[in-house]
């Protein structure tokens, strides 16, 4: 069972929603806003832990994106609420979410000391696992190019 009680799958909802994988691109692109959207349609249709992880990627990359437009306020306060809510999610769903949320709460922690000018090197990048991290979100990745 995964969060919530429903089945496991074969493949984490992640990999099957081609949906996610195009907010994977945007997002690794630092496209963040774009990503949050593709995302928020997603996270309104789950339930879950699913929706709770959705929605902590949404988050994240809302904090990103007010990094970029110099908003370092609302960026503590998205970044804060991804971190927490991807911290307390039990699956990875298809994708490095340990990684994404340790980087995203180092960003925080630069942000928070004033020291904004550091965290660029340090912006999360998702790897999708398997098959559709393989094909997927590096079509998506190439047809941006």
């Amino acid at each position: 069972m995964i969060g919530g009680g429903t089945c496991q799958r074969a493949l984490s909802p992640s990999q099957e929603d081609p949906r996610f994988l195009e907010g994977v691109a945007l997002f690794n692109r630092g496209a963040f806003f774009e990503a949050h959207e593709v995302w928020e349609d997603l996270w309104h249709e789950e339930v879950g832990e699913y929706r709770l992880f959705v929605q902590g990627l949404i988050q994240i990359a809302g904090g990103l994106f007010r990094l970029q437009a110099a908003d370092p306020g609302r960026a503590i306060n998205l970044l804060k609420t991804g971190v927490d809510k991807l911290g307390r999610c039990r699956a990875r769903h298809g994708i490095n979410a340990v990684e994404v949320r340790e980087r995203a709460a180092e960003i925080l922690a630069l942000v928070r000391e004033g020291r904004v000018g550091e965290a660029g090197p340090l912006m999360p990048r998702i790897e999708v696992d398997g098959p559709a991290g393989a094909s997927g979100a590096e079509d998506s990745r190439e047809a941006q190019r």
